[in-house]
């Protein structure tokens, strides 16, 4: 009886040696695949080892069908030795193993051609995008923190010079460090296509990293590796991975993109310091800015030649002027001046110190320049998210709010979760009228970051600023925003001035005296307290508060100073220094080239009545056309909105009609704010003085009474710790 052809192939053991042949083939193309790379040898010697063992794999059949290996050597089998011999059912269960791994060896070659293949396929033609999670901290040596947080952020500052990959930003990526969720969830939180995570485990001088790329959408890991390097030389592997990445993704690097980046420092401790000066300088707090200084300057004095330290350093200084008045303006942009010198002397081609160089001359008004710079920036670095926020803030100092609100949307694409970006998208929707979208906007970023005092204070904004204005609702949002931030004097200020909405002016007052007094020597403070006398029809208490104000010995800033100055003399009717203090304050307004930004809209009007009061009709009428050319521009509620300015206007320009039309269009657009401007009302504003008399003026100011008595009650509020509760639960 014939033997069949499976017993055949059992008996001269062809299988088996098939299986070996794989497993062989297997193990050299693992050892080609690391060391060709590795000894820099061309990519062509692997297509020549493949080649190689798939045509000696039908040469290893061959031979093992004619031929058996014998303990006396390679002997030729013959047909009546092989009829001959047995199969033991220990040979036919090794056979039928050796056909399974066979089997599932076709089986995973024909997932990594066809699937693996087709998702890289897929990636390759979707939108290139990667969020790099903070690698954990194997062991938990809080020392060791800080080292892995700097090597995912080197990994993600790498990446980010890939053409064609958007990297999410540092924020976003580290905000959900400790949310235990999966990278499909941390994905479609992040707005990327992919997630690149992994751990570290330091010992001694050693370090071992082990990295993994998954795809976002179904948790499919693409590719996988480990590195083990000596702290020396370990962040040479940022490079490594992002070729990985790069290759994984199918995008294309382009020449020595990754090789010409700035590595930063290879100084771990100056990491460290760098790294900490980042997470401070992020929360956007007095106390947190000042650390950040600190840390940056630590970090350069570690390492003299680390570029982005010192563009962080620069950084700080221009928050201390802008956000807190710690230093002054001039002192602020001198010092980030130096620092951005030495920045540009080490590396002329980052990111970061373009971007810094561009806040710096924002914080400059020299706007021009700052784009210049931003844009630089984002050619160097398209993924980089504080380039994008402040080349919105410049634009949006202009007044191209539709140009702004594109570059912020871009800017918090790149980082979510980043509460400042974050903070001024919101604000370019409540410019652009937009008011419903940007309480959706806050609400949700409420939940992202529960204890962000910003977020709250515009909610409180936008409560108090759109159609049909709700105070009441104003000051539980702005009572939010205090019990998060205590420190702040300007967080208290807004709810002195929420209580005169309200026209609780002796609540204001008794709110202003229970407070401690060097939180009413604050500038805000004084402002807030002077808005209440005008409110109460005390104006002749006005300059008295404000002599002793700038008598005492507590420091102002030199533009808050400006500003006490003018107003005094404003209510004093010294219209020749009132005007020259305003101009102090924006020397641009005074210029035969009007410009009109954030900074000094709110004045403007003011300035025109001065020049009209000193007789320069010439300058005031350039001032208002310029005015009414950058209103045109703004929503008339909202926050930022111009509210009654268009009817300052027209009265200024001697049109009482124009300007008793523009009060009803803003009376049935939903205006309803007490205030006009510091602490005057509708019937208190001396400019209003020629519509006083009329019915239908009256008729407007008495519904505006009428509408805060009969506000309706509020839904009941979910208490502080519910909301901050609820908020965290949410990764």
């Amino acid at each position: 009886m014939p033997v069949g052809f499976l017993e055949q192939l059992q008996k001269r053991k062809v299988l088996r040696v098939a299986a070996a042949y794989g497993v062989v083939a297997w193990i050299v193309l693992q050892v080609a695949d690391i060391l060709l790379p590795a000894l820099r040898l061309s990519e062509d010697l692997m297509t020549w080892v493949v080649v190689a063992l798939a045509a000696c794999f039908p040469v290893a059949i061959v031979m093992a069908w004619f031929f058996e290996i014998t303990p006396q050597g390679l002997r030729r089998d013959s047909r009546e030795a092989v009829a001959t011999r047995k199969v033991t059912s220990l040979g036919r269960g090794i056979d039928f193993a050796v056909i399974g791994v066979l089997a599932g060896l076709v089986v995973w070659l024909g997932w990594e051609r066809y699937v693996l293949e087709d998702k890289r396929a897929a990636l390759a033609e979707g939108d290139h995008s990667i969020a790099v999670l903070p690698f954990e901290n194997v062991g938990g040596n809080p020392e060791n923190a800080y080292f892995s947080d700097g090597l995912s952020e080197e990994l993600m500052n790498t990446l980010s010079q890939i053409p064609g990959l958007r990297v999410a930003g540092r924020t976003s990526s580290f905000h959900f460090r400790n949310a235990n969720a999966d990278p499909t969830s941390m994905g479609e939180k992040l707005g990327v296509q992919t997630v690149l995570e992994g751990s570290v485990r330091r010992a001694g001088n050693n370090v071992r990293i082990n990295a993994q790329l998954v795809e976002a959408s179904s948790g499919f890991q693409i590719w996988s590796d480990r590195y083990d390097y000596e702290l020396d030389n370990v962040f040479s592997v940022q490079t490594e991975i992002a070729e990985a990445v790069a290759q994984n993704l199918q995008v294309e690097l382009l020449g020595d993109e990754l090789g010409r980046r700035s590595a930063g420092t290879t100084n771990v401790d100056a990491l460290r310091e760098y790294r900490l000066g980042r997470e401070a300088i992020h929360e956007r707090l007095r106390e947190t800015v000042l650390a950040a200084t600190d840390h940056f300057a630590e970090a350069v004095r570690l390492d003299p030649n680390y570029a982005a330290a010192w563009a962080g350093l620069a950084e700080s200084y221009i928050l201390q002027a802008s956000n807190f008045k710690i230093l002054e303006q001039d002192d602020a942009v001198r010092r980030a001046d130096d620092a951005l010198g030495r920045a540009m002397t080490i590396d002329d081609s980052s990111a970061e110190v373009w971007a810094a160089v561009g806040l710096t001359r924002y914080q400059e008004q020299e706007y021009e320049a700052a784009e210049a710079a931003l844009e630089r920036a984002i050619e160097l670095n398209p993924s980089y998210a504080e380039a994008w926020h402040w080349y919105g803030l410049a634009e949006l100092e202009v007044g191209r709010v539709e140009q702004a609100y594109v570059k912020l949307e871009e800017a918090l694409k790149l980082d979510v979760a980043h509460p400042v970006i974050s903070s001024n998208y919101g604000r370019a929707l409540a410019i652009l009228g937009r008011f419903e979208d940007a309480r959706q906007h806050f609400e949700h970023a409420i939940q992202l970051d529960p204890e962000f005092p910003n977020y709250y204070m515009w909610m409180s904004n936008l409560s108090v600023g759109q159609p049909m204005s709700r105070p009441d609702d104003a000051m539980y949002w702005a009572q939010q925003a205090y019990e998060r931030a205590p420190d702040q004097p300007w967080l208290k200020a807004r709810e002195v001035l929420l209580l005169l909405e309200l026209d609780q002016p002796e609540a204001a007052r008794a709110m202003l005296e229970s407070m401690p007094r060097e939180l009413r020597q604050d500038p805000q403070m004084v402002i807030a307290n002077l808005t209440v006398l005008v409110y109460s029809d005390d104006e002749a208490s006005v300059v008295e508060a404000l002599d002793q104000r700038l008598a005492a010995i507590d420091p102002i800033p030199e533009e808050m100073r400006a500003i006490l100055i003018a107003v005094r003399h404003q209510f004093a009717g010294n219209f020749d220094l009132a005007q020259e203090a305003w101009l102090v304050f924006s020397p641009q307004l005074g210029e035969e080239e009007v410009a009109i930004s954030d900074r000094n809209d709110d004045i403007v009007t003011l300035v025109a009545w001065n020049y009209a009061m000193l007789g320069d009709q010439a300058s005031a009428v350039r001032l208002l056309d310029a005015y009414e050319e950058w209103i045109g521009k703004r929503s008339r509620l909202g926050p930022e909105g111009y509210g009654l300015s268009d009817v300052e206007v027209a009265i200024m320009r001697g049109d009482v009609e124009g300007a008793m039309a523009r009060l009803n269009d803003a009376w049935a657009a939903g205006y309803r704010s007490r205030i006009v401007k510091v602490g005057w009302t509708l019937d208190t504003y001396p400019l209003f003085e020629p519509l006083w008399d009329r019915a239908d003026f009256q008729a407007i100011a008495q519904q505006l009474d009428e509408y805060v008595e009969n506000l309706e009650p509020l839904p009941e509020r979910m208490p502080a710790q519910m909301v901050r509760a609820t908020a965290s639960s949410t990764p």
